[in-house]
């Protein structure tokens, strides 16, 4: 499946995110996206929080009907946006109704990731990159004899930088 294949903040070393499935027959999905199904077999599911797409399902030689997999969940994710020469910048000061990871945690370059949907209530205005990936499109159904499914289509990407939030409430919704 198609995707616009995106690293984190595009950072060589982050996580690369919104990967199309494989198609059917094993083809191969990365970066979280769902592998492709082998012959008469189901395509497999994406991983969560990657906009990954699910892989396409193979039929060869059967009658019956292969089920594509889910393409994963998207994610939200900000950071601390880093400012250079200026030294210690403020933490982190929020609180959040959903399900998040807090990465760098001790030190001046944090990153929330909101796996679940809720509200993000910063106390400070906050000056931060924020990363959107979008979930990915699920795989196609191998079909009677020889139709195979496609790999589903990694989720849509949005990148900010530099973007002021202020004190407040905001609702963050990941979903698929």
């Amino acid at each position: 499946g198609q995707g616009t294949t995106t690293r984190e903040f595009g950072l060589l070393s982050e996580k690369l995110y919104a990967s199309g499935g494989g198609g059917a027959n094993n083809g191969t999905g990365s970066n979280g996206a769902g592998n492709g199904g082998s012959s008469n077999n189901v395509g497999e599911n994406a991983l969560p929080n990657t906009g990954g797409g699910g892989g396409g399902s193979g039929s060869t030689g059967s009658s019956a009907t292969y089920a594509g997999g889910n393409g994963g969940s998207g994610i939200v994710v900000i950071r601390n946006r880093r400012l250079p020469d200026v030294g210690l910048t403020n933490k982190y000061y929020f609180s959040y109704t959903g399900v998040y990871a807090l990465e760098n945690e001790d030190t001046d370059n944090w990153t929330i990731k909101f796996l679940t949907s809720g509200i993000f209530t910063p106390i400070v205005n906050m000056n931060i990159d924020v990363l959107l990936v979008g979930g990915g499109g699920g795989g196609g159904d191998g079909v009677h004899y020889s139709n195979n499914g496609a790999g589903g289509g990694g989720g849509g990407v949005i990148y900010e930088s530099s973007h002021t939030i202020t004190s407040g409430s905001y609702s963050i919704v990941v979903g698929n």
